[in-house]
């Protein structure tokens, strides 16, 4: 995207020096002959000692932002008078308290612009020392998502600012169709100016999204300080082909760490996650008929990376997570209550709370109607039920795993039971990641072997585990055993993938992915068919593919309109695939949305009906 500084006026400065030159002519005049004449002798003028008081000031140098603040400390020596006064030079350049707080002044006549910090004795006013600053009104590394949009005519999708660095500066953006109303038009989608929705003009063709930004904050010739420019292509299609993404709405709010659970009346719930450090309290609906995201009730409590599940009669339990992500001044805070989300009233309520704070966590629906939750606790209960009817939890492990399940990777096998696979990027060293089998109705923890022949792989934090129609386990997002201790988080990652077998817990290497990487996702299609999107390997990843099965090997498909990873991928009723959020590095969370449509998707005329 376009940046520059609109306006860098140069202000021609002058000095005028006026030096006075004072003559002082002493002269003797003398009377002769007069009585009582005195003569009076005028002694040379006694020159002063030259002051021993010295004034260090630091930082000596340093620089901050328009409006931001630095501490500024006076060492005097040469007297036991230690007090300053404190002054900034030019008087336009801020200002300082007495105890040497320094503010910066927040419009600037040149970018950057330097000023002076004077600290004077008070014993000796002849005497001071002096410190430079740096005010620097940084241009913002700006950004629109996705850089290139698809959208069916009529549709509705959404665009969002990201990644200014605008510090203390306020803005206002303005956002605009470049070909005027014949490309679309533009609607705010709430109290966020970064983010628009775009609906897409009856008319096939490619249309062009523009942002323009200006800082509030004016410069001494009152136009803005900064301003930012640029644009983005959007593709109006009369259809979706198979195999390809089409953009849709975008979230309310940008978030990670969410949990999206498909409800029975074909919407998908959005609930929790956090945008930087602390954990959500909100949350909201995805409306497939529409393609637009509207904010629903507040969870209970903010909770990020819990467990979300559906119930038999369509509420969806949510439970455990992080209130806060281990961030500065946010110490990772684990959450042991749940709460009940109604799609009815769109309401969340207070169930039972856990045994043990469970953050990180992952649930599943039992045959019975009961919930397991799983994994996520250094404490003995890393297994726990949830009975809807009595609302209660209950340990649901008589022993305990021999390996600390923190975020673990899991998938419930066609019997009930839970494949698992630990994550040696929170203990251990590469090669010491194990399978194992949690069975609810015996409490047990079986270890699942052989593991890899030879150690030719180890398991990877981001890897994923897909249950396939057949009944054996796809298990993707390896790291290569050849990794240091450190871990493999440097993009050494492998592509081979591995198939798993419950009946004999055997395991064999299988196709490999036509990219390595890891933190994406793996949505089993209607057609038995594995999609998989996004994800880190090299770099972040727009790649998408297709897992087929019968021939153990993956082809690649249509590419998203977004590199994204650790976002979620949502197998909708009509078989399409709803793709939201994720991570973008240097950026965070983003909020923007896209569909892929597989071969067996409901036809394009519907799809172009619904949007």
């Amino acid at each position: 995207m376009k940046k520059h500084v609109v306006k860098s006026h140069r202000i021609p400065g002058s000095t005028i020096l006026c030096c006075a030159a004072v003559l002082i002519a002493l002269g003797n005049a003398g009377c002769s002959g007069a009585a009582g004449t005195t003569t009076k002798t005028v002694s040379p003028a006694t020159t002063p000692e030259p002051s021993s008081i010295i004034i260090t000031v630091s930082p000596a140098s340093t620089q901050t932002v328009p409006g931001g603040g630095i501490m500024f400390f006076a060492t005097v020596t040469g007297t036991t008078n230690k007090a300053v006064n404190w002054s900034v030079q030019p008087s336009d350049g801020g200002t300082i308290t007495n105890a040497g707080l320094y503010t910066a002044p927040r419009s600037l006549a040149h970018n950057p612009s330097t000023f002076t910090v004077v600290a004077t004795s008070q014993a000796d006013p002849s005497r001071s020392g002096v410190a430079t600053v740096v005010v620097n009104a940084p241009i913002p590394s700006a950004d629109i998502l996705p850089h290139a949009a698809n959208v069916l005519v009529n549709g509705t999708i959404g665009f969002e600012a990201v990644g200014f660095n605008t510090s203390t500066i306020g803005w206002t953006w303005h956002w605009a169709v470049k070909e005027g109303p014949d490309g679309g038009t533009i609607a705010a989608t709430g109290s966020n100016p970064r983010q628009i929705a775009y609906t897409a003009p009856s008319t096939p063709g490619t249309f062009h999204i523009v942002l323009t930004g200006e800082t509030d904050d004016k410069d001494a010739y009152g136009d803005p300080l900064i301003e930012v420019d640029g644009s983005v292509p959007v593709t109006v299609l009369p259809e979706a082909k198979p195999g390809t993404f089409i953009n849709t709405g975008s979230m309310t709010t940008a978030r990670i760490g969410y949990t999206a659970t498909l409800l029975r009346d074909g919407r998908v719930l959005f609930a929790g996650g956090s945008t930087v450090e602390k954990a959500l309290n909100t949350a909201e609906i995805y409306d497939p008929a529409t393609g637009a995201f509207s904010a629903t009730g507040n969870l209970t409590v903010a909770r990020s990376s819990q467990a979300a599940v559906p119930l038999r009669d369509g509420r969806v339990l949510l439970a455990g997570g992080d209130v806060c992500l281990g961030g500065a001044g946010c110490p990772p805070s684990p959450v042991s209550s749940a709460e009940i989300y109604d799609p009815a009233s769109g309401t969340f309520t207070a169930t039972a709370n856990l045994l043990a704070a469970h953050p990180c966590v992952k649930g599943f629906p039992l045959s019975n109607g009961k919930v397991l939750i799983l994994g996520g606790s250094s404490n003995v209960v890393t297994a726990e039920i949830y009975d809807p009817e009595a609302q209660t939890f209950t340990a649901a492990n008589t022993s305990n795993s021999h390996e600390f399940f923190q975020c673990p990777s899991a998938t419930q096998l066609a019997d009930g039971k839970v494949l698992l696979v630990d994550n040696p990027a929170y203990y251990g060293p590469p090669g010491s990641a194990q399978l194992e089998i949690f069975d609810p109705a015996t409490g047990e923890y079986t270890l699942a072997s052989p593991i890899f022949p030879s150690g030719a792989t180890d398991i990877a934090g981001g890897s994923t585990l897909t249950l396939l129609n057949s009944g054996l386990v796809l298990l993707a997002g390896l790291e290569d055993s050849s990794c240091s201790s450190q871990g493999c988080d440097t993009g050494n990652f492998n592509p081979t993938t591995w198939l798993f077998d419950p009946s004999n817990n055997g395991i064999k290497p299988n196709g490999a992915m036509p990219v390595a990487k890891v933190l994406f996702t793996h949505t089993l299609l209607q057609d038995g068919t594995v999609l998989v999107t996004g994800g880190l390997g090299h770099g972040l990843e727009t790649s998408a593919a297709l897992y087929d099965p019968k021939s153990g090997t993956f082809s690649s498909t249509g590419n998203m309109s977004t590199g994204r990873y650790a976002h979620t991928a949502t197998l909708l009723n009509d078989g399409r695939v709803l793709i939201v959020g994720g991570e973008i590095p240097g950026t965070g969370p983003s909020a923007s949305a896209e569909l892929y449509y597989p071969a067996q998707a409901a036809p394009a005329t519907e799809q172009k009906e619904r949007h």
